[in-house]
Order: C-alpha cells, then structure tokens, then sequence
C-alpha cells in the first residue's frame, strides 16, 4: 500500500511540476519579449500584432514610425511595454486600416495619424469602431477602474499638460462609446464619403410641378449602444452650413431642392424637387450633443495635481450624385400638295385670264366628288389647291362658266405620288439606365440633356416633294410651357437653299439650346423637328386639246457573274423634252409679222411659251429605281429629247432623241436622231406597244488568259488596273482597283464603267505553274482601236457593248513545268545514280566480311 503511495505521490509532483513548468510562462505567451526586430520588417510587425494589435496594416505603420525614430525597445520590456512607453508619433494615415484593436497600448505617443489625406485616393483607412478606445475596454484590458482608465494616455510631463491626439479625418466611424483618456480627437479635413448611384430621369415637360427625389441610406451609427439620429435644420436653424448640420452643400442647377428631415429618422438622407440636371453634393452630420465624448488632461498648476476634463466632437459624411434629366427628341413630317390651275382664255390667243370659272375636285378613281367645295378662277383666272390630299389620281371638271364662255368639259387631271421625304434624329445618349421618374427608355428615341452628345437631324426631299419649311416644338425652361418655332431660313428674311441646310440648322439649334456642363440651355423637356414637305406644280388650261403620257425605260448595260452583258434599269438618269416647234407660215399674220394669234402649236395657246423663234416648252424627268421615265400630258407635237444627266460610269449619248406625238390618236414614237453620227453611246429599242427602251453604254474591259499551247483558259492570274492621273504635278499610274482582278473558271478578269482617259493592265500574280507576263496593256478610253496583235496579247473590240476583250497567251514555267517531264527524268536520273552508290557499298562490305572470316579460320 505505501508502495501504492508514494507511486501516486510522485506520479502527481511530476504532473504538477510539469503543469507548472507549462502555465508558468502562459500568461505572457502571445507577449513576445524585446526587442522589436530592427532587421526583419516582418517579423517585427508578426511581434506588434502579437502583442495586441490586430490590423496588420496598423501593426505595420506603428513599425515604420518606430523605425523611422529607431525606436526598437530592449531585452527588459515585452513588445507591449515597449508600445506604451513609445512618445513619438504614429503616422498611419492611409495606409487601409480597418481596425484600431490594440491602440491603447500606444498610450505614450503624442499623435497617433490614423487620417485620410485628400490628396491620397488610391488607399483608405476604412476604421468604423472607436470601442478599443473606450474607457470601459481599456478598464477591461489594463485591469483598472474606470476611474483610472480617464488617464490612460496619461502624459510624461504632466506639467506640459499635453494630450495624445488621435486624428481621424476621414474615417467613415459609426460606432463609439466615450473614450478614455487623456485624449484630443482631430476630426478636419476630407470626410468619409456615402457611395450613391447616378439618378437618371427622363422628362417630357407639361407639367410646372414635375420634380423627382433622390433616397440615400445613411450608415447607422451606434453610441454607447443606442442609435443616433443625423442632424436636422431644425436642430439647429440658425447655423444651416453648420458641418453637423445635415443640408444640402452645393448644387450646379437645382437650387430650390429641398431635404425631408422627417426621413432622417428611418436612417434616409431624402432630397426633393430635383428637376434640371447637374451635381449635387450634400452633408450628412451628426450634432455635437451626439458626437464622441472623450476626456482631455487637466493641470492645476496652483495644487499641482493633474485632473481630467470631459469634451466631445462630433463628424459628418459628404455624399454626392449627378443628375441627368434626359430630354427626348422626335421627328415629323407633314406632307402638302399645292396646284395652281391657270384658266386663260379659250378663244383669245392673247392670253387673257378667266375670271370666275367654278370647279369641282374628283377623285379620277372613282369620279366621285372629293368635297363639295367649290373652287372659282379669281383675277387672275387661277385656282390654288393648297391642302392635304392622299396619294391618288384627281381632276378638276368645270361645272359653270362666266357670261360669255363656254363650259369646258374637259377634265384637268393630276397626280399626289407618294414622296420618299424624310426626316430623322441620331446621336444623343443611349442605354441611359433610368432610376427615376415614371418615364421609361425608349430604345428607338434619341435622348438629350446638358451633358449629353450632340445630335444629328437628317432632312431629305425628293424630286416631287421640295422642302418647304422647318418648326421645332420644345419644352420651354423660363416658361415651363411649350414653345413652337417656325424657320423658313437660317434668318429673317432668308430660305433655306436646301433640306440639308435646314438639317443643319436644326442640329445646331439642339445642339447649342441644350446647354453644356457650364450653362443650362432653354430645353427642359422633350423637342419635336418638324419638316414640311410641299408638292407643287403648275396647271394650265384653255381650248380642250388632246393630250398623252409619253414613256420609256432606261436601262444600264453590264457584266453579270458568268461575264455576259445584261441590262438592269438604271436610276437617275435625266431627261430633257423640249418643243421643236418654229414659225411656219400659218403663224404670219397679214402683215408678214409672226403672231401669237396666228400660230396654231398648243404650247403657245396662251403665250407662255411663244417667242420669237418659235415653242418654248420643255420638260425634265428623272428615271426612277425601276428605270421608267414618264413625260406626263404631253401634247401633239414633235419633240427633241436629250440626256442631260447621267449616272456615274456610263457615256454621254452623242445622240438625241426625235419624239413625235400625235395625242387624239394615242400614239407616239421614239427616235435616234444620230446627225449622221453612227457612233452613238446609247441605243433604242421597241415601240409603244411593246414599250421602248434606251439603254446607256459604258466602256468595260475583260481580260481573258490562255494556255499559249493548249489555248486553254487559265485560272487565277490576277490583274491590276491603272490609270495615268496627275499626282502632285507629276503624271503617274494610280491603281483604280474597280471590278475584279482575278480570272475565273472561264479564264476571265473583268473591270467596268471606266470614265476617259489612258490606262494600263498589269498582271501582278501568274496562274500557279506559269510564268509572269511583264508585258502590260496600255489602251485609250474611248478605245481608238479594234483589233491589235502584240507580245502574245490580243484584243478584240465590241461596238455594241463598248466593250474590248484582251486576250493575253500565258508562258509555262521554268520552275514548275506545266507537263512535269523534265522533274520526272531528273528524279529517274536521281534515282539510279542512288541505286548504283548503294550496289558498290553492298559489294565493298561483302568483301570485308569474307577477309575476316579467312583470318579466323587460318588462326
């Protein structure tokens, strides 16, 4: 049993002198001893964090001051003594602190910068908790009463009577209780900043009242437990840019914007009556009743004894947005017809106007009445048909004559086409990720505001529809009403000369009364450009008299994909008809004078179109995207017809047309009129029945490549058209680079539509196996020749396509044969001089190997 004994007795002193052995340095364990490592950075800001400071970010400011100080401590103190007997400055302003943890036991230092500086964007201290300075943790932590934790930062010379400042500029801090001391608390400078989204917003206008609102959640902040309120005005009314006064800071445009204090109690910073564009900045503050209390060093100097002193201070947020107020802008178009119908005396060949001629308008579809209203001749024997009227054939039928005339029943026909006018917006903002308001995004609408990209108004007429005039309706900024511009010019007193320049003006109207990041501009809601488009023409009428539409297609001539010639109709080709009628005798009066009484051609019924010569009417018609050209109403008579535009890349007829009509019977011809030209650039074809056709040429080349043996076509040589131009005063040859430049399966290179001049053909890629031609072929436009024979080049000239074809004979290769016999006997040759070397060297080893065997057998 003692055996028993004393094996549990010493059993339990070896566990209790192992216990010992292991908690008697525990208590200081995470503690390391002096001094801080001055060598290695790392391992003596891991020795700072082990002694309690728990960000490594502030861990490593506190070593860089020491270092900066060479202050290091020594063997005698653990790393936290020598935190506190430090007495120099922490300079750790942003360095991404987001802990304090630890800093109480910095209670020897004169500043601790914990501080954003505002030339510093990149890294933030980020330190949200005061609590580690707090008198009731650093009773907790110094094992002290709360009494004592007043003077913790307690100064080494107390009759200095200085504080440990701490500087927190720009910590976005929501959480404290009152802080131990001796403490001065810095807060200026740069403010913590609430991050807030952009408010977009899109307003059409018409209402005076619209305004939108701006919400910002405020962070909570929490003091001695209890949630804290952000100020009001009404906290303090007389100081409203008190800095712990929330209010609205500065604004670029809205300056009657308001803040809602009610809702700073469910922790919202509301901001009102936002209605133009621009930025907004704000301050969210906390007043001083609900700031950080902390406890200052107080010296008596009469009793010497050193005492404390409560203070406090209080902080603010900054918050800012911009604003965008986006306008929309839309386009219209209004499209009227305006005809002026001349009634001029029947009988009278002096041209005396009819006065108080009554007429109805029909719709020649159905011969219905489009109207009841009467139209009557007035002075000057005209009718004006100044209204909207859908697209659709009309006549005008008299229904009463003056005294004195007769009722013509002849019907004075037109037509309302439909235009191809338009008018359109680009530019602007897109995608503008509207947040406000009730008006969503349109993705086909252009939007605008102050700080937005220009716009771009496009304005286009037609040959029928001639721009007339321009208004732009806006939502006015001064008036908050609607306003409607109207511009017949770019000035008083001016017409636009085109609906380009109309487009342009518009564009700068927006653009300018937009505003910019400067000003505001008069727009403050959505704009309107509207484009009026008028269709007018001029109608005459006198002693009924036959009249036709004469008609004809124009075609293009050119290559389609197999290299054939095909016709297509050909837009924009412009036609000019003119009379041909001069004096004859019938127009002699008994004077031998020529008379407009006495002639007799229906143009000069009424004299506007007689002269001295002779008729004087013409007419120019442009061909359409199906290639027709209509000459409307057209009297009996014969008429000179000329091309006076034409399409890029095609020949200028040398030809006009002889047109005779003879309209009772409903029928006409065209002719070429060649003056003894038979070279002509056009040609004409057909009859009424079957409809006539002119067709413009244009001067094309093809390039054909043959085998020079086999006459076989190649392909893949490639072609390089030049023309000989003047570049910087010096002719050279510039590349055109029209058509294609590589034969095809039917050895063919085309390239079309080729304007006068002197070019050249380069072939600058041989088809594989052959060689390069380095001849060129050099011609003229018009092509001054049929048929040429040089250096294996050929051509041959189509006069009735204008088209010439040059056939060029290509060359076999030395490098690649085109048969392969000359590659096959070199590897053939190649292969027996192989064979016989091996034979030798088989032989040569045979002959070795039996000398050996004989050695062998002989020892």
């Amino acid at each position: 049993m003692n055996k028993v004994k004393r094996s549990l007795l010493l059993l339990m002193i070896v566990t209790l002198l192992f216990s010992f052995v292991i908690v008697l340095p525990s208590a200081d364990v995470t503690i390391p001893n002096g001094p801080i490592d001055s060598v290695d950075r790392d391992n003596g800001i891991n020795q700072i964090m082990q002694a309690g400071v728990e960000d490594k970010s502030f861990a490593t400011a506190i070593y860089d001051s020491f270092a900066a100080s060479n202050y290091f401590g020594d063997e005698s103190k653990n790393v936290r003594e020598i935190l506190t007997l430090y007495s120099g400055k922490i300079l750790a302003n942003n360095r991404g602190i987001k802990s304090i943890e630890g800093i109480e036991w910095l209670k020897g230092s004169r500043l601790i910068d914990i501080s954003n500086h505002y030339y510093s964007t990149e890294i933030k201290n980020q330190i949200t908790n005061l609590t580690p300075l707090s008198k009731i943790n650093i009773s907790k932590v110094g094992n002290i009463s709360v009494d004592d934790a007043l003077m913790w930062f307690e100064p080494i010379d107390k009759s200095e009577g200085n504080n440990t400042i701490i500087d927190l500029t720009g910590n976005p801090i929501t959480t404290y209780d009152e802080l131990g001391g001796w403490l001065t608390l810095r807060i200026s400078g740069e403010l913590p900043r609430i991050d807030t989204e952009q408010l977009n917003a899109i307003k059409l206008g018409g209402n005076p009242d619209w305004s939108i609102t701006k919400k910002i959640e405020l962070p909570t902040i929490m003091k001695d437990g209890h949630i804290v309120k952000f100020s009001s005005f009404e906290d303090n009314p007389h100081e409203p840019n008190n800095p712990y006064i929330t209010y609205i800071e500065s604004t670029t445009t809205n300056s009657d914007i308001t803040i809602d204090y009610s809702a700073l109690d469910n922790g919202i910073l509301q901001i009102d009556n936002l209605k133009y564009g621009g930025r907004i900045d704000a301050r969210a503050g906390i007043k001083l009743s609900d700031g950080i209390d902390f406890w200052k060093f107080q010296y008596n100097s009469s009793t010497q004894n050193p005492g404390s002193q409560k203070d406090g201070i209080s902080f603010s947020y900054v918050t800012n947005f911009i604003l965008r107020i986006y306008m929309p802008v839309y386009t219209e178009k209004e499209v009227k017809t305006k005809f002026k119908v001349t009634k001029s005396a029947t009988c009278d060949y002096s041209g005396k106007k009819v006065v108080g001629a009554k007429y109805y308008l029909y719709d020649a579809k159905t011969n219905q009445k489009v109207s009841d209203k009467e139209y009557i001749t007035d002075v000057n024997g005209e009718i004006l048909i100044d209204e909207y009227l859908p697209v659709g054939e009309y006549y005008l039928l008299e229904f009463e004559a003056p005294e004195g005339f007769l009722l013509n029943e002849s019907k004075i026909s037109f037509s309302v086409i439909a235009d191809q006018c338009n008018v359109s917006v680009s530019g602007g903002d897109k995608d503008l990720n509207i947040n406000a308001g009730d008006v969503e995004e349109d993705p086909n609408t252009v939007y605008i505001d102050r700080n937005s990209k220009d716009v771009e108004v496009s304005i286009n007429d037609d040959p029928n529809y001639k721009f007339d005039h321009l208004e732009i309706n806006y939502y006015d900024l001064e008036s908050q009403t609607f306003k409607n511009l109207s511009f017949a010019g770019p000035s008083d007193g001016t017409v636009f000369a085109s609906a380009e320049e109309a487009a342009s003006f518009a564009t700068n109207w927006i653009n300018t009364n937009k505003g910019n990041a400067e000003t505001s501009g008069i727009i403050d809601g959505k704009v309107t450009v509207k484009a009026y488009f008028l269709h007018s023409k001029e109608l005459l009428t006198s002693d009924p008299r036959p009249v036709m539409n004469v008609e004809f297609t124009k075609n293009s001539s050119g290559f389609d994909n197999n290299f054939d010639v095909v016709e297509t109709p050909l837009a924009g080709a412009t036609f000019k008809l003119e009379c041909t009628h001069k004096h004859t005798d019938e127009c002699v009066d008994s004077n031998g004078n020529y008379s407009i009484d006495h002639c007799i051609d229906p143009h000069t019924d009424c004299g506007d179109y007689y002269t001295d010569d002779g008729c004087s009417w013409s007419d120019e018609v442009t061909s359409g995207e199906d290639g027709k050209v209509v000459f409307e109403n057209i009297n009996t008579g014969i008429y000179k017809m000329t091309e006076t535009v034409v399409p890029d890349g095609y020949l200028q007829p040398n030809t006009t047309w002889i047109i005779q009509v003879d309209a009772s019977k409903l029928t006409y011809t065209i002719k070429e009129n060649k003056n003894d030209n038979e070279n002509v650039n056009s040609i004409i074809r057909g009859d009424q029945k079957r409809g006539y056709t002119i067709v413009n040429s244009s001067f094309n080349v093809k390039v054909k490549k043959i085998d020079s043996k086999s006459g076989e076509v190649l392909q893949g040589a490639v072609f390089e058209l030049f023309k000989l131009e003047m570049k910087d005063d010096v002719k050279q040859w510039v590349s055109k680079g029209t058509g294609t430049g590589a034969t095809g399966e039917n050895g063919l290179a085309y390239f079309e539509k080729l304007t006068e001049g002197q070019y050249m053909i380069k072939e600058i890629e041989a088809p594989p196996g052959y060689e390069l031609i380095t001849d060129v072929i050099e011609f003229n436009v018009p092509f001054e020749y049929t048929s040429t024979d040089k250096n294996g080049i050929e051509s041959d000239f189509a006069s009735d396509t204008k088209t010439v074809t040059f056939t060029v004979s290509d060359k076999v290769g030395v490098s690649l044969p085109n048969t392969g016999a000359t590659l096959t006997a070199r590897i053939a040759t190649l292969g027996i001089v192989i064979m016989g070397v091996m034979i030798l060297l088989i032989k040569k080893t045979e002959k070795h190997k039996i000398i050996r065997e004989e050695k062998y057998r002989k020892l």
